[in-house]
């Protein structure tokens, strides 16, 4: 199960950070503002946090 779990959340997560990371170069594109901005510390962290609800989310469903 547990297994189970962590590649199910890494799969998420790293489909979710890439999607994520795509649509902020685009949005930051489409205003006329440097996309490589998009890499600072912040979206970092919104990535993290999201990556930790993924990974709660399939744990409660697959192990609870």
């Amino acid at each position: 199960e547990v297994a189970l779990t962590v590649g199910i959340a890494m799969f998420l997560s790293i489909t979710t950070a890439t999607v994520f990371a795509l649509l902020t170069a685009e949005l930051l594109n489409k205003i006329k503002a440097d996309p490589a901005s998009g890499a600072d510390p912040l979206i970092t962290v919104i990535q993290d946090v999201i990556s930790l609800v993924i990974y709660f989310a399939v744990a409660s469903l697959i192990i609870f």
